[in-house]
């Protein structure tokens, strides 16, 4: 059996590559190499690139496809910093 999806609750940390994110969830799924982050109850994920200067980006949602690198802001929130 290969693994399909997961969930991590709880002030989850993922790191890929420069990029790190601290988020109170986040939903993996395999087949399509993305996880969706979301901010702890109502709060933000915060996303660091630390191959980039400045401040870190914070959304209440986003989408990280480990893929491809790709981020997307799903749900802005206050957004906050650059993708």
């Amino acid at each position: 059996a290969q693994l399909r999806s997961a969930r991590a609750q709880s002030n989850v940390s993922m790191k890929s590559g420069t990029r790190e994110a601290i988020a109170g969830t986040v939903d993996y799924d395999a087949a399509s190499s993305s996880a969706v982050l979301y901010g702890p109850s109502g709060g933000m994920v915060t996303l660091v690139d630390t191959a980039r200067a400045g401040l870190p980006t914070q959304a209440g949602q986003i989408r990280w496809n480990l893929r491809t690198d790709r981020i997307d802001i799903l749900n802005s929130g206050t957004f906050r910093g650059s993708p």
